[in-house]
């Protein structure tokens, strides 16, 4: 879900970081694209981009199917940029790295937590639709 956002402010070079980061991971290439979302964090912590930063390295270890660390990554997002716009995007990743891990309980949880805390949001859809699917084969 949810594509990448320009950047707004800030320094050229840090900036760069980001955009090359966003265009690494279009193009499959998640290390080097995990790498760009770290260094731009490291330089700019207080960005408006951080979360979003945050929130690509999750998506790197979840296109490479390492669910584990992608559970990590996207909780950082959660924990550390609460009222960030990346927060409902990444309480859905987290479920869905759980139901990769068969781990419907965990999966549940998360998935509700989104239903629950952004209703409104187009992510709401998808994890009501994930948790009408996870009940629908818990059933059989």
């Amino acid at each position: 879900p949810a594509a990448g956002s320009a950047p707004q402010s800030g320094s050229a070079g840090v900036d760069k970081l980001y955009v090359d980061g966003y265009a690494q991971f279009n193009s499959g290439k998640y290390q080097a694209a995990q790498q760009e979302f770290g260094e731009f964090l490291a330089r700019a912590p207080e960005s408006d981009l951080a979360d979003d930063a945050q929130y690509w390295i999750g998506e790197c270890f979840f296109s490479q199917k390492d669910y584990r660390r992608a559970i990590l990554e996207f909780r950082k997002v959660i924990d550390q940029y609460p009222f960030g716009n990346r927060v409902p995007h990444a309480f859905l990743k987290v479920g869905l790295c759980y139901l990769a891990l068969g781990d419907r309980e965990r999966a549940s949880e998360s998935l509700e937590t989104v239903v629950q805390a952004f209703p409104r949001s187009e992510v709401a859809t998808v994890a009501k639709a994930t948790l009408d699917e996870i009940k629908k084969t818990s059933q059989r």
